[in-house]
């Protein structure tokens, strides 16, 4: 259901995937919406039939060409399947015009038109349609379908289920529709201590078996926003360098990065000098961006390729970051790596810089020293994250940061990870003993959580002793 994904998904199918007609329907079908709701009037919808008369040739057009090349890709190349997804849109983009050059001119959501004909053309695909609508939070669909009975518990083939998508997108108003069952609830957890504790393998709970690396990435900034979140009660946040205001800002920061899906809203924190976070990467692999005044922080703690530093920073001019290059960034997350890393290491340092060529200073160069390590297991959803919160965490302790406070920052940051991963350990092991047959998995938990625990009190002491030593002598 081409209608309801964001649009940096349909721009990023390119080639055979999505003909032109579809992206064109998709385009005028979102624009005419927004502009009845905004000033409605008739020469708009005599503007918008006229348009589908021409999407409905262009579609016929392509349709033809496409029913033999589609015959021929099957036969000859590997990817031939593509050719008829191709077709299919096409051929569904005749219909979806026609149809619409029926209704235009009585109603005003067209699009919400368009997707309940879709659900009712290709009701078999119902269980695709509701994940999608949970992706996107669109509430209204996603109520169409449960109402229709379908099974939003279903376990696909790497643990997840339809439920657990708003949660995992940020799409929290969508969240009392699916309450989570047993399992959902337990996985939540078992992914959240995998991440957190470096975890690898595999694990089964209630005869479902699912990787223990890997997750969608926005939903890592709410662990890292929660994690945070308690840590400014504990008893070490005062002996931390941030000020409980700077704190504050980070903390929404975090949070508004795995709610906020704007283009527009992203765009407008950038140039009005917010801390923004990012979320992207390309085809299997996670990264995160980190705006803060005039930088941009590129945290890669995996397959890197074309930098050698995990945390990235270049200058930026802020009011060149447009909703169109919002869309740009998060599009490359389903395209392949080697377009992914020329696009983030050059094309876009480059193209935000003012001057056409990447700009760096001194302090650019500084960043390497604290960059954080490559991880060693599939969790760059989390990992990214936490190199970018580095990033923050030195910008708002000291502007413009110094040698002192960024050596305070990579000591404060490894402070507080360590104390979120034992944290969590904490809270979760009791819940794993019986479920998990594989009880490897939380003996290697509990080794590295008493390793982090023994790495916390370290820093901890390490931070504390100046304040300790002061008190003494006064």
């Amino acid at each position: 259901m081409f209608l309801t994904l964001p649009r940096h998904e349909v721009q990023a199918v390119l080639g055979i995937g999505m003909p032109y007609g579809g992206k064109c329907l998709y385009d005028l079908s979102a624009e005419r919406d927004k502009l009845v709701k905004r000033e409605d009037s008739f020469g708009l919808r005599i503007s918008t039939e006229i348009a589908l008369v021409g999407i409905a040739l262009i579609s016929l057009v392509e349709s033809v060409v496409r029913i033999p090349l589609s015959l021929l890709g099957s036969l000859l190349f590997a990817g031939g399947v593509k050719w008829f997804d191709g077709l299919g849109i096409s051929i569904l983009t005749i219909i979806f015009s026609v149809y619409s050059l029926f209704i235009n001119l009585f109603v005003k959501n067209l699009s919400n038109y368009l997707v309940h004909l879709d659900i009712n053309l290709r009701s078999i695909e119902s269980e695709s349609f509701l994940y999608q609508a949970c992706e996107t939070g669109n509430y209204d669909l996603a109520k169409t379908l449960l109402d229709r009975k379908v099974d939003p518990h279903k376990v696909h083939q790497t643990g997840i289920t339809t439920t657990l998508i708003p949660r995992l997108e940020g799409q929290t108003h969508l969240e009392k529709l699916f309450p989570l069952n047993a399992y959902e609830d337990q996985f939540f957890k078992l992914k959240i201590l995998s991440h957190w504790l470096g975890l690898h393998g595999s694990a089964t709970l209630h005869d479902h078996e699912f990787s223990l690396e890997g997750a969608p990435s926005r939903w890592m900034f709410h662990t890292i926003g929660e994690s945070f979140e308690c840590f400014l009660t504990d008893n070490s946040f005062p002996n931390q360098s941030m000020t409980y205001e700077n704190a504050v800002i980070l903390q929404r920061a975090l949070f508004s990065a795995y709610t906020e899906h704007s283009y527009e809203n992203i765009s407008k924190n950038i140039q009005n000098k917010k801390l923004t976070f990012v979320s992207t990467g390309w085809k299997q692999h996670g990264i995160c961006l980190c705006f803060c005044d005039g930088y941009m922080a590129i945290s890669n703690r995996g397959d890197g390729g074309r930098q050698t530093s995990t945390l990235n920073v270049s200058k930026i001019d802020r009011s060149l970051v447009t909703p169109e290059v919002v869309e740009e960034i998060l599009m490359h997350q389903t395209l392949d790596a080697e377009v992914g890393k020329k696009y983030f290491y050059e094309t876009l340092p480059a193209k935000l810089s003012g001057s056409g060529k990447i700009e760096k200073d001194s302090l650019c160069a500084d960043f390497c020293k604290i960059a954080p390590k490559s991880s060693k297991t599939g969790v760059c959803a989390l990992a990214s994250k936490q190199g970018a919160m580095r990033f923050a965490w030195a910008m708002l302790i000291s502007n413009p940061p110094t040698e002192a406070s960024l050596k305070r920052t990579k000591q404060e940051m490894k402070l507080f990870t360590d104390w979120a991963s034992c944290n969590y350990f904490k809270q979760y092991r009791d819940q794993f003993t019986d479920l998990i047959p594989k009880d490897s998995i939380l003996k290697e938990a509990k080794v590295k959580s008493d390793k982090k625990h023994w790495r916390y009190n370290l820093y901890k002491y390490t931070l504390c002793l100046p304040s300790i030593i002061t008190q003494r002598l006064s």
